[in-house]
């Protein structure tokens, strides 16, 4: 088999150079090819026989009589080179993949994503203000500290019914609760006495009537008129002791707009009172 392919090869070589002698070309197959048809072949194997014809394939196309359209011969010595044994050497041709393998850039890159947007919340609207605190809101009570009228006479501006001559102004301040005078029960038999006040012109609300008393008989401080209704009364019921404190009457619901505030007693011989710095106030 090896004889046989030598000896091929041989007769082919000798064939190739007497193409070369008359001005063409040659191809593997023994066959005789036009000059102008051998530029496609040049690039063939990579052995020292391909590079000789390739050579000898540009001698040969300056003859041809137009530029050689590819460089050397088609065919040239075998790629392969010598055999080695069998198959010719070369296998593959000397190009072998393309060169440019995967495409340089790899996988497509891909868009960047928009950034995302947090956009804040709007705030909640605030809620509604409130209705603000009620201010307590004094109300004028007239001779409210016993400061006007002569001693041991009627309070001025006050009313008094049942034993009148046992209510009355005295002044002594070491006896007040401030400045001199003070609104005084006494006498000297068994009593009972009655003194109010009317005030007109009130706003309808929750009033809280107060005075500071000290005495040694029990004491009744009381609203009264205040709702239209004859009988309604709002009270409190004490009894004093030596030193003065200050007495309430609270939750009054003014609905008529007015009221009568008033402190009452019924005392035996020699029960005493007594009562300053009287207020009145609206609380609601």
């Amino acid at each position: 088999m090896w004889m046989f392919g030598q000896k091929r090869w041989l007769t082919a070589m000798a064939a190739c150079g007497a193409a070369l002698v008359l001005g063409v070309g040659c191809s593997d197959d023994d066959g005789v090819t036009p000059i102008g048809d051998s530029g496609a072949g040049g690039g063939g194997g990579s052995s020292s026989a391909g590079r000789g014809g390739n050579a000898a394939g540009g001698k040969a196309g300056a003859p041809s009589g137009g530029a050689p359209s590819g460089g050397a011969p088609s065919g040239g010595a075998p790629s392969g080179g010598a055999p080695s044994g069998g198959a010719p050497s070369g296998g593959a041709p000397s190009g072998g993949a393309p060169s440019g393998g995967a495409p340089s850039g790899g996988a497509p890159s891909g868009d960047a994503g928009s950034a995302g947007t947090t956009d804040a919340g709007a705030g909640g609207d605030g809620g509604a203000s409130g209705t603000p605190p009620f201010v307590p809101a004094p109300i004028t009570v007239l001779n409210a500290n016993f400061e006007t009228g002569n001693d041991n006479q009627p309070a001025q501006n006050w009313q008094s019914t049942g034993d009148t001559a046992a209510s009355y102004v005295h002044y002594d301040g070491n006896s007040a609760h401030s400045g001199y005078g003070f609104l005084a029960f006494y006498s000297s038999s068994a009593y009972s006495v009655d003194t109010t006040q009317t005030i007109n012109g009130l706003a309808n609300g929750t009033y809280e009537y107060a005075a500071w008393i000290k005495g040694g008989t029990a004491l009744t401080i009381y609203a009264k008129n205040y709702s239209g209704n004859t009988t309604d009364e709002t009270k409190t019921d004490i009894t004093p002791s030596a030193d003065f404190m200050k007495y309430s009457v609270t939750g009054i619901q003014v609905t008529a707009g007015k009221i009568t505030i008033g402190v009452r007693t019924t005392a035996a011989a020699g029960g005493w009172a007594n009562i300053d710095d009287v207020t009145l106030t609206r609380v609601q």
